[in-house]
This record gives C-alpha cells, structure tokens and sequence, in this order.
C-alpha cells in the first residue's frame, strides 16, 4: 500500500483547498465591508431622524449678534450681505439686518460686532451712531471699500488712514497674519483676485492683516475710543470663494473676548466616473511613456499611484460609478457597453481600502431636460423624468447585481448638472441615496447644480465639493483654505479621464500630475492635519449632526464656557483667542495655528478654562 497516496491528487487537493480558504476569505472580507458600510447607513438614517433644535438655551448662554448694515438698492451690497448672512448662519451666529437709513440710534452694546456691506457710506444715516459705537467700545467692520467723496473726508482719520488717492485695480494678496489659518506670509497673484482698491497710507497704530499690490493695506484694523474699526480695501467679499476672509475677519475684530465657532472638520475626496469602463485602445502618449495600452495604464500604474497616495496623505476615497459611456436619453436602457469584472475589482479594493462607491449614472449625460444647458456641454437633453428615472432603475440594477448587499448613498451629477426632474428621479430609482454632491462655488455660466452644506427639506445631504482637478495651482490654494477657514471641510474631486482632456491636464504628464496631486494632499496634511478623513457616507454623518444643533456660550476672564443644544455626539470649534488655555471639562483642545485651536466637545457643556 502506497503510504504517501497520489501526488498529482494530493497537489490537487491542496490547490483545492487554497482555493477555497481565499474564497472564504475574500466573502468574509466582503461581509465585513458590507457591516462597515451598513453601520454607516444605520447611522445615516438615525441622523435623517434628528430634529431641528428647539428654542432655547440655560440661562445666561446665548449666541453671538451682529449688526448688519446694508443697502438694498444696490446689487452688490444686497450680495455681500447675503455672503456674509451665510458665513454668520455656518458659525451659528446671530443677526440684525437693517438698511443703511434704520440705524439704531444708539447701537445697542449688545452687539458683537457691526458690519457694514456698502461702499456707498455716505447714505448711511446712522453712521455717527456708528462711530459712538465705536469710540464706546464696540467693532465695526467695513467690509467694502468707500467711494471717494466727502463721507470718508470726515471719518477716514479715525479708520487709521492718514492719506488716500483714488482706486485702482490690484491682483494680489500678502497675508501678515493668520486671517486664513496658516496663510501668514503667503503671497497671492492672480487675475481671480482682482479688485479694487484705493491706493492709501496707514499711521503706525494700525494693525495690517494683508497687504495688495504696491504695499497697500488691504485688510487693517485701527482701536478707536474704546472699540475698533476694520476696513478691507477691496471690492471681492461677495463671493463664496472668499469666505474665509470674512470669517478670519471676524474672528480677528474683537481681541477682547475669543471667538468660537463650530465647523464640520471634514476631509472629503471622490474619484467621479470610477468604477466606469475604461476605453480599449492605445493612447500614444501613454504607449510611449508606461508601454501599456489605456487599461492597463489605469490598472497598472495610475490606480496604485492614486491609492498610495490615499495612504501616505489619509484620504478615503468615494467612488461614483457609471455603468456605461454610451449617449441614450431614451429608453430601452440596457449594459451594452458596461465592464462588471472592472466594477468589481476596483469596487471592492475601493471599499477594502476604507471608500465608499457611490452613483454617477447610467451614463454621463447629465439629468437635464434644458436643450440649451445640455447642449452647452456636447450632452443629448432628456426628454422627461421618467425617463431619467429608467435609466437610473437600469443602473441600479447593475449596481446591485454586483454589490447586492451594498447601499449606494451618493450620487454626484454627470459635469455637475442636474435638474429638478433629475433629482426627483434619483430619489425614485434609489430610495436609500441620501446624498447628492454637487459644487460649491458660483457657477457664472448658471450650468451647474450649486450648493450649501445643508440638510434639505425633503431629507437629501447637500454635501459639495470645492476644489477639483490634479494641478495644484494659486486658485485651487485659496479656494480650500477660504472653506477650511470658514467651515473646516476640504472636498475636492478627480477624474480619471482628466489625462485625457488638455483643458484638464494643463496639457501635462502623468508624472506630473500625480506630482502636484501629492503636493495638493501633503499641502492640507501638512497645514490642516486636523481634519477627519471621511466617505461622504461618513461626511454627510457629521453634516447631520452640524445642522440639526444649535451653539451658544458664555465668557468670562477665565472660562468659556459652551452649550449645544441637540447635542448627537462630539462637535467640533475653532477658537481663536491670545489666551493660553487652562484646565478643560468635557472637551480637548488642539493648538492648529497662532492664537487658533480646534475643540472637541465630548458633551452639551463644555468648559475652556483660560488665563485671566
């Protein structure tokens, strides 16, 4: 009897069992992601649950109020209110809005600050109430540069000006201080800064905050009486791109108490149109530089390049698939021309990696009925919602054929667009997707779908991105350290096919490109190494509990203390203060910049303790 049996049998046996162990492996892997994940949809719908906070805070807290001044018969200063009207709603922040004719008389000192959003000040009739204010020991923020005329003959030695001449226009920001975390000593150039200013000099009591071309003071604050003034020299503060200027402005006007506020501290990335079926093909540049045709480039070099860069910087990736690139709007829909062995592979190490995979479409013609809008874009309109909804029934069913246990919860908008048709549609295909994640800035060709970080009435997470593209340029710079500043979220996103695409690429390499991508990654590590890494999954979580709390405090020499009415776990503050920080209840504190700190409120009260 042969003791050691047949080897070819014995060698298929072990083959066998190899087999096997990694099949099980891999389902129990794939079980345990799917836990991951559907604890993450547990937790969504319990904050989709959380009710709006109800009125009122324990005696003695209440929320900071400002004084709003603006003109509402002019364009621009009905803007800039509204920006800052929204920079105050991020920061849980109260206030007044009156015209430039109902200054109160006197302003009461209640008010943490004033600030006025024209330039037109010689309308304002309650400007001396203003100045009393002031000289009484209020702030007051000029957030628009004045015209030239007899108004600011009258009051301009008293902003710390000591001469001016007329305005020109500048392209170009010095930070002298931290108005933008970390930004000290930065420099600017651009044509996106381009503003106006007026060309003045500065007595030596000021304090500069940034400086524009030629040396001239752009930001400045000057101590009047017993108060302050501010004044940017500048005409940009209306747009959402420079709202962190406002906040940092804020923050910085009244040194005599600290200032806190709540942000999201998110740190959010996607990869839009991946899983997507990559071309077949050769692309020469690609064959000439990695000798590989395009899906091997993009298994073979630029995903491991882009998932190593995940793990060196702390990023987690959420994914939006799109199940093929062909060009219907009309039924029937159909998977010719999807890749599900590509849907798998990249799916699973997206989500075994800590992602998320999310829905871009069935195919990359955006949800929009307008001829005009989609034509724009080389896109075909569709017809009406219903159709919209079968196509995205179609890739809900390819979706789920592949993850069946998985719980799609974003979708991002092919190019950024979408109609109310088209968001009605999503919510039929896909009733679980909760989020949608659009952009956040303007859209000046008014193509875009364009968003607030909010909770929307129907239950959808409005959850933008704000930054996007490989290259990390000027603008890209400014763009995340205005949102880190005024909400603390970096939300950026990238597209594979961006190699492809010159107006994309800068007409660069790839080496070059995931050279500056890394940059852009070890730029905010470096510089917000605060912020969480999350999935939108995750983002849309804390955005949740963000919304539906409401913040007030109460300060004295030695202790700020906080109050979070519907309180659903740790939230999270910036303080700016020139106080060191004493003893903590309920909450740790992280020194993230000069004078600045993120706090961690474990529970409703918290306590900063501070030196007297």
């Amino acid at each position: 009897m042969n003791i050691h049996g047949n080897p070819r049998r014995n060698m298929i046996i072990i083959v066998a069992f190899v087999v096997l162990l990694g099949i099980v492996q891999q389902v129990m892997r794939s079980q345990l992601i799917f836990r991951i994940s559907n604890q993450t949809v547990n937790d969504l719908e319990a904050v989709t649950r959380m009710s709006e906070p109800t009125a009122g805070m324990p005696e003695g807290y209440e929320p900071d109020k400002f004084l709003l001044v603006y003109n509402p018969e002019d364009e621009v200063s009905n803007q800039l209110k509204e920006n800052v009207v929204q920079v105050l709603h991020y920061m849980k922040k109260t206030y007044d809005a009156v015209d430039i004719r109902s200054v109160p008389d006197p302003v009461p000192p209640s008010y943490r600050s004033a600030i006025v959003t024209t330039s037109d000040w010689g309308r304002i009739t309650g400007l001396k109430s203003l100045e009393n204010y002031v000289f009484e020991g209020g702030h007051v923020f000029f957030a628009m540069r004045p015209e030239v005329e007899d108004t600011l003959y009258e009051i301009y030695r008293k902003l710390g000006i000591t001469s001016f001449g007329l305005p020109y226009t500048s392209k170009e920001v010095f930070f002298h201080t931290n108005v933008l975390f970390r930004a000290a000593g930065d420099r600017f150039i651009d044509d996106f800064l381009s503003n106006s200013a007026l060309s003045l000099i500065l007595d030596g009591n000021c304090r500069v905050h940034a400086t524009t071309t030629n040396d001239t003071p752009l930001l400045w604050d000057a101590d009047y009486g017993d108060g302050r003034f501010m004044v940017f020299n500048g005409t940009i503060l209306q747009s959402k791109m420079n709202r962190g200027i406002l906040a940092g402005a804020l923050s910085l006007l009244n040194q005599e108490q600290a200032f806190i506020y709540p942000v999201m501290n998110m740190k959010l990335a996607y990869i839009d149109d991946f899983p997507a079926p990559f071309p077949e093909g050769t692309d020469p540049v690609l064959k000439e530089q990695y000798g590989r045709d395009i899906r091997r480039f993009f298994r073979e070099i630029w995903w491991p390049d882009i998932m190593k860069a995940a793990a060196r910087f702390d990023v987690k990736y959420t994914g939006v698939l799109i199940e093929t690139y062909n060009n219907k709007v009309a039924p029937p829909f159909d998977a010719q021309g999807s890749d599900s062995s590509g849907l798998i592979l990249y799916g699973r190490e997206l989500l075994k990696n800590g992602g998320e995979i999310g829905i871009h479409g069935y195919n990359h013609q955006s949800l929009e009925t307008e001829p005009a809008k989609s034509h724009t874009l080389g896109y075909q309109p569709w017809a009406n919602g219903r159709d919209m909804q079968e196509a995205l029934s179609e890739v809900y069913r390819y979706s789920k054929g592949v993850f069946p246990k998985y719980t799609f919860r974003t979708y991002v908008p092919p190019s950024n667009i979408l109609s109310q048709e088209g968001r009605a549609a999503i919510k039929t295909a896909f009733p679980d997707l909760k989020i949608i994640s659009s952009v956040y800035h303007e859209d000046y060709r008014n193509l875009a779908y364009v968003q607030e970080f909010k909770v929307a009435s129907d239950g959808m997470f409005e959850l933008p991105r704000v930054t996007s593209g490989y290259e990390f340029d000027a603008n890209k710079q400014w763009l995340l350290m205005n949102a880190i500043t005024s909400i603390g979220v970096y939300s950026h996103f990238i597209h594979p096919d961006d190699l492809f695409d010159v107006n994309r690429n800068g007409n660069k390499s790839w080496k070059e490109l995931s050279k500056e991508y890394e940059d852009l990654l070890a730029f905010t590590n470096q510089r917000y190494g605060w912020l969480k890494p999350l999935t939108a999954s995750s983002g849309a979580y804390e955005l949740g509990k963000y919304v539906t709390s409401s913040v007030a405090f109460k300060q004295d020499k030695e202790h700020i203390e906080g109050f979070i009415e519907g309180f659903h776990g740790g939230m999270d503050f910036i303080l700016r203060t020139d106080r060191k920080i004493g003893k903590l209840t309920n909450c740790s504190v992280t020194h993230i910049d000069e004078d600045v700190y993120l706090v961690h409120a474990n529970k409703a009260n918290f306590v900063v303790g501070v030196e007297a």
